[in-house]
C-alpha cells in the first residue's frame, strides 16, 4: 500500500512536537573541559599557583552560567599520565576525544601570558589569556579569545621572573572570573550554531532513502545536508548539520523509523549516527 503524503507530513509534525515537548523541559548544555596549553615558554606553567587559580576561576564562573564543568585530573587519572607541562594542541585534543569517565562535548584550550612594563622606579604587571573553544565531536572552532587584565600590579624593579610569577598569583583570580564570563557568553552564542553529524543508513531501498531523506529535513533544529563521497546503493552516508543536540537527533530517528514502519538499529559513535535496517529488503 502506498503511502500518502499526508501521512508522511503527519508523522514529522508529532516528531516535531515531541522535540519541541522534550526541549522545553531539558534544554542540555554541552560538557566543558578547561585544559591549559603551555608548550610557548613565556607562558605560565600548567600546575603552578597563578595557573590553578585562573583554571579554577574560570571554572567556577562558566558554571555559574549552567555548564557542566569536568575536571581533568579527576576524569584522566586513570588512563592518561598525570603532571605533564610543555603540552601540545594535539595532545589535548586526543586527550578531549578520548576520555570514557564523561563524554565532552568542547574543549576550552588556553593559555596564561604574564605582560611585564619594566620602569626605572617600579615595574608593572599584567596578563593576558588566549586560547581556543573547540567541539570535540567534529572539530569545528567555536570561537577564539584573548582577554587582558584590567588592573595590573606594581612590584620592585629588581623582581625576577620567579618573583613576577608569584606576585601574578594576586591578580590571575579575578582575572579568571572575566575569562569566565566572556568563555561563557561566547559558548551560548556558539550553541545556537548548527552542530555536524555524519548519517549512515545501511540495507535500506531507494524508496526508503527518499521519504527518510523527507523526515532528515523536516527534524527541529535542521540546517542543511548532503551526501558524502563512499555512498552506494545499500549504504547511504550524509553529513547533516543541525542545532539540535545528539541525545534529540538519536530520538528523532529511532521516531521516524517507527513512523516509517521499518525495524532497525540505530547507534551513534564517533560523531556518527549509523542506522542500519533489521530483516530483508521488500
Amino acid at each position: 500500500m502506498k503511502r500518502l503524503p499526508s501521512t508522511i507530513f503527519a508523522a514529522i509534525a508529532l516528531i516535531s512536537v515531541l522535540t519541541v515537548s522534550a526541549a522545553a523541559i531539558a534544554a542540555e548544555r554541552p560538557n566543558v573541559l578547561i585544559m591549559g596549553e603551555d608548550i610557548d615558554r613565556d607562558s605560565i606553567r600548567r600546575g603552578s599557583q597563578a595557573f590553578n587559580r585562573t583554571l579554577n576561576a574560570i571554572a567556577t564562573e562558566m558554571q555559574k552560567a549552567g555548564y557542566k564543568v569536568y575536571d581533568e585530573t579527576a576524569i584522566t587519572m586513570e588512563e592518561f599520565k598525570q603532571g605533564r607541562i610543555f603540552r601540545r594542541n594535539d595532545e589535548l585534543i586526543d586527550i578531549a576525544k578520548s576520555v570514557r569517565a564523561a563524554p565532552i562535548d568542547v574543549v576550552v584550550i588556553f593559555s596564561v601570558f604574564p605582560e611585564i612594563d619594566r620602569r626605572r622606579h617600579t615595574t608593572r604587571l599584567f596578563a593576558s589569556v588566549t586560547g581556543r573553544m573547540v567541539d570535540v565531536n567534529n572539530g569545528r572552532r567555536l570561537g577564539n579569545f584573548t582577554e587582558k587584565t584590567r588592573q595590573h600590579r606594581n612590584v620592585a624593579p629588581e623582581c625576577s621572573r620567579e618573583c613576577l610569577v608569584r606576585y601574578f598569583s594576586a591578580i590571575s583570580e579575578d582575572f579568571g572570573q572575566e575569562v569566565g564570563q566572556v568563555l561563557s557568553f561566547k559558548l551560548a552564542a556558539a550553541a545556537s550554531l548548527a552542530g555536524a553529524y555524519k548519517m549512515e543508513f545501511v540495507d535500506f531501498a531507494l524508496k526508503d532513502i527518499t521519504e527518510i531523506e523527507e523526515f532528515l529535513t523536516a527534524f527541529k533544529g535542521y540546517q542543511r545536508h548532503r551526501m558524502m563521497t563512499g555512498s552506494s546503493d545499500g549504504r547511504r552516508l550524509y553529513w547533516y548539520e543541525t542545532s539540535s543536540d545528539k541525545a534529540r537527533l538519536s530520538r528523532n530517528l529511532r521516531l521516524m523509523l517507527d513512523h516509517i514502519g521499518i525495524e532497525g538499529r540505530t547507534k551513534f559513535e564517533a560523531n556518527s549516527f549509523i542506522v542500519t535496517r533489521l530483516g530483508a529488503l521488500k
